[in-house]
């Protein structure tokens, strides 16, 4: 059964254009990883600096490798450290 991981983002409107680097490198890598189907990202205008990246992955356990995976882990420290961006994430079946 399809999954999504939805990843909450907020960070400071100083820190927007790395935010958006960050996404974009993410999708890089994401988009190698088996079981990945797609993601799209969503930008709240009535909060300014929440985002929404939803990615669809074949499976819970597709989605749980790339959770558990070097390349995730480096990623959130690269968005807690650098950017300072609160992150949190929750697996939904689709």
């Amino acid at each position: 059964m399809a999954v999504k991981l939805i990843l909450r983002l907020k960070v400071t409107e100083a820190h927007q254009q790395a935010l958006q680097r960050w996404l974009d490198h993410m999708h890089s890598l994401v988009s190698k990883q088996l079981g990945y189907f797609y993601a799209e990202t969503l930008v709240d205008h009535q909060r300014p600096g929440e985002y929404l990246n939803i990615t669809t992955w074949r499976s819970a356990d597709h989605c749980r490798q790339w959770l558990c995976s070097r390349e995730w882990s480096g990623l959130q420290q690269l968005i807690g450290t650098t950017i300072g961006a609160q992150a949190s994430f929750h697996i939904k079946d689709s």
